[in-house]
C-alpha cells in the first residue's frame, strides 16, 4: 500500500524558525511551541478584524501566556472588547 502526503515532503522544514532537516529529531514542546505561536498569530488577526471569539480567545492567550508573552493588561483590553459587542438582554426590545 502506498499513501501520498496532502503536501509535499521536502528534505527540510522550517520549525521555530529554524530549518531543519527531515531526518532530525525535533522535541514535542518545540513543534507545539511552533503551532501556538502561529495560532496566536492567527487568531490575533482575526480578532483586529472583529471576530467576537477570536477577541476572546486572544485575550485569554495574554492572561495565560498561552502562545504569547503573559500580558495581563493586553488581556483585558480584548476581552474588553470582546464583551462590548456582545448582545445583552437588557437591550431587547419589549
Amino acid at each position: 500500500m502506498s499513501t501520498s502526503p496532502s503536501k509535499n515532503i521536502t528534505d527540510s522544514e522550517m520549525i521555530d524558525g529554524k530549518v531543519r532537516n527531515k531526518d532530525e529529531r525535533v522535541r514535542l514542546k518545540v513543534v507545539v511551541d511552533s503551532c501556538v505561536k502561529r495560532w496566536f498569530e492567527e487568531y490575533l488577526l482575526a480578532a483586529e478584524q472583529g471576530d467576537r471569539e477570536m477577541q476572546s480567545l486572544v485575550g485569554a492567550m495574554y492572561n495565560t501566556g498561552y502562545g504569547v508573552t503573559r500580558d495581563p493588561i493586553k488581556g483585558k483590553f480584548w476581552l474588553d472588547r470582546a464583551r462590548s459587542g456582545h448582545w445583552n438582554h437588557k437591550d431587547r426590545k419589549q
